[in-house]
């Protein structure tokens, strides 16, 4: 499976993506995370699928970018680079600049000839796998599941683009603010941790009256 993260620096995220990796890890053995694509490191990701493309390797990449920078001590940047790599380089960069970042994602989609599922941790994760499913070629076997609901991901989960989401419950969590509020006033302590509910929806049980209430666009 592949995971798509908002980011690689929040709480959030890094909570999300690691329990989704334990539990695999821990109780699936046949199955695996073989890629985390953060949505905060497409530039870097759209210079290495360019670089795929031209045939230029991973670490042949890594070397010409810091050459470029100048970082190198025994050289001066670009101006110290042969032709032949400078040239390369740009069309690595001219490629990257064509790419949007669904097209990234699509691209990781197709990398994985066994790829049967794609688990998106936020509403803005789950839109952009939405984005690339419309690409990728190999969408018709993955499932897509994710985390929050609005109302693109709503109407996915009524077309059959989403299979499935992890909502969370917007009723209970302003509950829970305005009594955890309370007891602060009233010096009597809350929980450490304080379960705001949350709910698996699918298009079997979206319609549901206990779940429409968690739904919101």
């Amino acid at each position: 499976i592949l995971l798509i993260a908002q980011d690689s620096v929040s709480g959030t995220a890094k909570e999300r993506t690691k329990a989704v990796t334990e539990e695999i890890t821990a109780n699936y053995p046949n199955v695996k995370v073989v890629e985390t694509i953060y949505m905060d490191q497409f530039d870097d990701l759209k210079m290495q699928a360019a670089a795929d493309e031209l045939g230029v390797t991973k670490e042949q990449l890594a070397e010409w970018t810091v050459e470029s920078s100048g970082q190198t001590p025994a050289d001066e940047g670009e101006e110290a680079m042969s032709e032949e790599v400078r040239t390369k380089l740009e069309d690595i960069r001219a490629v990257a600049d064509g790419m949007t970042d669904a097209d990234v994602v699509a691209r990781y989609m197709e990398k994985y000839p066994n790829l049967k599922g794609c688990f998106a941790v936020n509403a803005d994760a789950v839109l952009l796998a939405m984005d690339a499913f419309e690409t990728a070629e190999n969408e018709e076997d993955i499932v897509l599941m994710g985390f929050d609901a609005g109302k693109e991901q709503i109407a996915a989960l009524k077309n059959g683009t989403i299979d499935g989401l992890i909502v969370q419950n917007p009723f209970g969590m302003g509950y829970a603010t305005v009594v955890a509020a309370a007891r602060v006033a009233l010096e009597i302590g809350n929980e450490a941790t304080v379960d705001t509910g949350y709910v698996w929806v699918d298009k079997e049980n979206m319609d549901d009256p206990d779940v429409k209430g968690m739904l919101y666009e």
